[in-house]
């Protein structure tokens, strides 16, 4: 197999080079190489006659598994799309992420102030509702409690003072 540089004046034919892999075909006498690499060398005429049917029958052959090949590659890329857009919303149930300051070790205590707090607030409208004249109306309300010992307190001096 002949050698020719880049640029030279090259007979009609097949040129290839193998660093970086590069085709040329030259289709006329006289015409200049051009490409990539910086050598190719011109394959034989009968070489390529010979080689063109197993080329084109490996490629027929081949041919479909790319396709398949191809087809079942993008369908990973989206399920793995799909997959990892829906592990990110929930990463947090899995991540361990302890946060101390949000935790919620009061939470008996808390309803009993918010109760004390509305308790405080049914009072000082009704000071202020006494202050303008108005007259205040002494109604039980949900926030109004009522105390479960009372009602043994009760019993307990029934029973100590029978009259």
């Amino acid at each position: 197999m002949k050698r020719y540089a880049v640029n030279e004046s090259a007979p009609y034919g097949l040129y290839v080079s193998f660093s970086p892999a590069d085709v040329r075909f030259v289709g006329s006498e006289g015409e200049t190489l051009e490409g990539r690499s910086p050598l190719y060398r011109k394959l034989p005429t009968a070489l390529v006659i010979l080689c063109g049917p197993v080329l084109g029958g490996a490629f027929v052959l081949a041919f479909p598994l790319v396709i398949i090949v191809a087809i079942a590659s993008i369908m990973t890329h989206l399920v793995a799309k799909r997959f990892r857009k829906a592990a990110e919303k929930r990463v947090y149930l899995i991540e361990n992420a302890w946060q101390p300051q949000a935790a919620f070790l009061q939470g008996e205590q808390e309803e009993e102030t918010a109760a004390q707090d509305a308790d405080q607030d049914a009072d000082q409208d009704a000071d202020q509702d006494a202050e303008h004249g108005e007259v205040a109306k002494t109604t039980e309300t949900s926030t109004d409690r009522h105390d479960p010992f009372d009602d043994l307190r009760d019993e307990i001096a029934k029973r100590k003072n029978p009259r």
